[in-house]
């Protein structure tokens, strides 16, 4: 009986590790992150985990390197989380020539009495000169799309702008001149399902205001 008790356990144990990747490293090469396939790599916050996988790269971002972006308290809030990966490639000093590249965000592993959400999408380049003809487009399954950045330091950043569970991206680079990095994250954020208390206290006087009437229309009927 027992025996079986701990096989039974052990075989919850392995599917609830199987169900994520391992975590994100702050350093790693594009090629690697790719063979990673549909498992990627988790970066974990306090109340949720975002999983990045589906990695795909063509052209000059094949030998890339893929930095690491967490922040877990985006504006001093632990319940916003903001991940993902500053692209670049360290052997040439810039991408050389066109690319495509993307991945898939999911959010998973929402603590116990909240409700978490991917909300929001950041991306970024870093183009030498200012205006060079340097184009790169980014493609999101949720939020304003497409993304188009072709100027100097650019960012466009929107959140709070949807609540999904999974986003998918997909940029290209049109190649012309320089490009230096290329940074994609995303938003996370975990809201918690505890009324505040301020509503527990209007829902405690409309409770007790029904019961004040009820007991009145008792007298009268007496």
């Amino acid at each position: 009986m027992k025996t079986r008790a701990l096989l039974l356990m052990g075989g919850m144990l392995l599917v609830s590790s199987s169900m994520f990747g391992a975590a994100c490293v702050a350093t790693q090469s594009i090629a690697a992150l790719v063979a990673l396939g549909a498992t990627g790599c988790d970066i974990t916050y306090t109340d949720f985990t975002i999983t990045f996988s589906n990695f795909s790269a063509t052209g000059s971002a094949t030998t890339g390197q893929a930095d690491r972006d967490m922040n877990n308290a985006v504006g001093g809030n632990p319940l916003i989380g903001l991940g993902g990966f500053t692209f670049t490639n360290p052997i040439v000093g810039n991408f050389n020539g066109v690319f495509t590249l993307g991945y898939t965000a999911t959010i998973n592993g929402c603590a116990v009495g909240f409700t978490c959400a991917l909300t929001g999408y950041a991306e970024q380049v870093f183009i030498v000169p200012t205006t060079s003809g340097a184009v790169v487009t980014i493609t999101e399954t949720a939020g304003p799309s497409p993304v188009t950045l072709n100027v100097g330091n650019q960012t466009s950043t929107q959140f709070p702008a949807f609540s999904v569970a999974s986003l998918s991206k997909a940029a290209s680079y049109n190649g012309q001149t320089t490009l230096i990095s290329f940074e994609s994250d995303v938003f996370g954020t975990a809201t918690s399902n505890v009324p505040e208390p301020l509503s527990l206290s209007l829902v405690g006087s409309a409770l007790l205001a029904l019961g004040v009437l009820g007991r009145k229309r008792m007298l009268r009927s007496q």
